[in-house]
């Protein structure tokens, strides 16, 4: 689940969206919202993103994702 989670967008198809950063707060099938540091919600589609995920613990690298492959949702990827 990435609801909590900063992510970075490391690559795009829309320009707009590159090195977007932000807290994840909501998460549909398709869709990812975040909160950026200057508290504006933005929604990002999974399709055409790759991102970083910092993890939970400090001393771990950040996991980098094609989004992709996040399509779903979060009850959708763990059945399989």
């Amino acid at each position: 689940m990435l609801i909590g989670r900063e992510i970075e967008v490391l690559a795009s198809r829309d320009k707009s969206m590159l090195n977007l950063k932000g807290l994840v707060i909501d998460e549909t099938k398709n869709m990812l919202v975040v909160v950026t540091p200057l508290e504006r919600q933005v929604k990002i589609p999974k399709s055409i993103i790759t991102l970083s995920v910092s993890n939970r613990r400090r001393n771990e690298k950040a996991l980098i994702i094609e989004g992709s492959k996040l399509i779903g949702t979060p009850a959708e990827r763990i059945k399989g």
